[in-house]
């Protein structure tokens, strides 16, 4: 599995045969667990990094998994090198990490899984291999038919449940569990809903005005809701061309980032600002802050959003607005996660959920 933003899945079986490879923007937990459900009883839940992050484990917790993650995160060369007789297949990055991270962990396991799969012909059991594997990669010992003939032995004890029962019943409560969590937003979606409630309330005062014979004092008032409705206007245009809006700052105060956010709500934003007192935007849950200058550990100490360092041309202009290609920021993000910056991933996946 591939968190982020958008969630990858790639699924094999024990012979390392591929039945599924998936991806998809905003899944929830619940949507990811009954996605894998429906190819069998998961055994071994991998990442393509050695820090695993907290949504795979809590999915992996959730399924009875065990928990697998290489040595030293995978480079991309690696990732290539593991993914090159299915690489025409897979649709973009998140599919490529995700086939990665199940065939290195297919590498490590599959000469536990064809001995315990050969011992289980001797039984003629093997309808319980996701249970036996379970059981020997968390157990262990010295002598795997010993133990596999154990495990039959005290399944045999126990009334059997019906294993399509099972599953349901499994099912429908993790969906309980997690109803609450399913209703997660498109990043984009919500910022359209927080942009037209703000033009909404712009048109409101607008009209108010209009209808009203304005004073001179109010005259400034008036101008600067106008100037206002007009940006956000430019702003949801340039999302709709499929790009991020960068809101440059000068050097940050207190007074600043408050009156910019009452103005147009940082919420989601891409800034552009000096690195200087950025912490004052921790409360304001921005998106990212870009940058020309190399970024050193020291900048994200405080800091619980990222800080992405980009290419001049990766900016361009409409209206007289900077802005920035989603897919070139959500690259960058992927990036940096890759790279290890734990520090503000923890904080942003807070958000996220």
């Amino acid at each position: 599995m591939d968190p982020g933003i958008t969630t990858g899945i790639a699924i094999l079986d024990a012979y390392g045969n591929i039945l599924d490879i998936y991806s998809k923007r905003d899944m929830g937990r619940a949507e990811i667990i009954n996605h894998i459900l429906k190819f069998g009883k998961p055994v071994v839940m991998s990442s393509d990094v050695k820090i695993v992050p907290s949504s795979v484990e809590k999915v992996a917790t959730k399924l009875g998994c065990i928990l697998y993650s290489p040595d030293a995160s995978l480079s991309l060369n690696e990732k290539r090198e593991l993914t090159k007789e299915n690489y025409h297949i897979l649709k973009n990055d998140h599919e490529v990490d995700a086939l990665a991270a199940a065939i290195k962990a297919w590498k490590y396991y599959r000469t536990l899984f064809s001995k315990v799969n050969n011992i289980l012909k001797k039984f003629n059991k093997q309808e319980i291999f996701a249970d036996v594997m379970l059981k020997v990669i968390k157990e262990g010992g010295p002598n795997i038919e010993d133990t596999i003939r154990e495990f039959i032995e005290r399944k045999q004890e126990t009334p059997m449940l019906n294993e399509k029962a099972t599953q349901k019943d499994l099912i429908e409560k993790l969906q309980k569990k997690l109803v609450e969590k399913q209703n997660k937003i498109n990043l984009l979606q919500k910022q359209n809903i927080l942009i037209s409630q703000a033009l909404n309330e712009a048109r409101k005062e607008l009209k108010r005005l209009k209808e009203t014979k304005i004073e001179k004092s109010k005259t400034e008032d008036y101008q600067e809701i106008k100037n206002n409705f007009e940006y956000l206007k430019k702003l949801r245009k340039i999302e709709i061309k499929g790009y991020y809006p960068v809101v440059e700052l000068g050097e940050l105060t207190e007074n600043l980032v408050n009156e910019i956010d009452r103005k147009i709500d940082l919420e989601g934003r891409v800034i552009f600002t000096p690195k200087k007192n950025l912490y004052l935007l921790n409360e304001k849950n921005v998106k990212c802050v870009l940058t020309f200058d190399e970024i050193k550990e020291s900048d994200t100490e405080q800091l619980e959003f990222p800080i992405i360092k980009i290419d001049e041309n990766a900016l361009e202009t409409f209206d007289g607005i900077k802005a920035v290609k989603i897919d070139y920021i959500e690259k960058k993000l992927s990036e940096a996660k890759k790279l290890g910056l734990i520090r503000w991933l923890k904080s942003y996946r807070k958000r996220k959920e």
